[in-house]
């Protein structure tokens, strides 16, 4: 059993560690694979970390205006990494932000976050929730094509008359 950490060090590198029960720390800088340095300029950028059931460890963090920034660890890793790339049947929300990774009681992971469908075109956007499947060991849609929820243009309009999309209203 291990004991898990993600944090951001002063000059914006994720670092992910890791330590036996009670024992040692080691550390992996995840600033080399696609995740990249924490964008410092979006005053909201957040990281997700979960543990699935193979002992791969998922970062996925916010990517706003690029496509989807989410790596995954080889199996009892925290050295050896992967990029994760989303499958056909979410083509419709190629970027994604607001990750949250969750574990049932069973050890599946749930994964949630804001499919954005491509920056301030007004579109709208689709809150996303995969599981983890604990037999084929990939991601798949809990709801049909992933989505959970959609959210349109109906939100609290800014100053510059662009709606908020990001967050659904009371």
């Amino acid at each position: 059993i291990y004991d898990y950490g993600l944090i951001v060090r002063d000059d914006w590198h994720p670092v992910i560690w890791r330590r036996a029960n009670g024992g040692s720390w080691s550390s992996y800088d995840l600033s080399s694979t696609a995740l990249g340095l924490v964008y410092n300029e979006d005053s909201h950028y957040a990281l997700s970390m979960a543990v699935d059931h193979l002992g791969r460890i998922w970062v996925a963090g916010n990517s706003h205006a690029t496509a989807h920034k989410v790596v995954y660890s080889d199996a009892g890793s925290i050295t050896n990494w992967n990029t994760w790339t989303a499958p056909a049947w979410m083509s419709h929300s190629p970027y994604s932000t607001y990750h949250t990774f969750n574990v049932w009681s069973d050890g599946q992971l749930f994964w949630n976050f804001d499919g954005i469908h491509a920056p301030d075109t007004g579109v709208g956007r689709d809150w996303l929730a995969l599981r983890m499947n604990i037999t084929t060991n990939v991601w798949e849609p809990v709801y049909g094509d992933g989505r959970l929820m959609r959210v349109d243009d109906h939100g609290i309009p800014s100053t510059d008359n662009k709606p908020d999309r990001s967050y659904i209203l009371n």
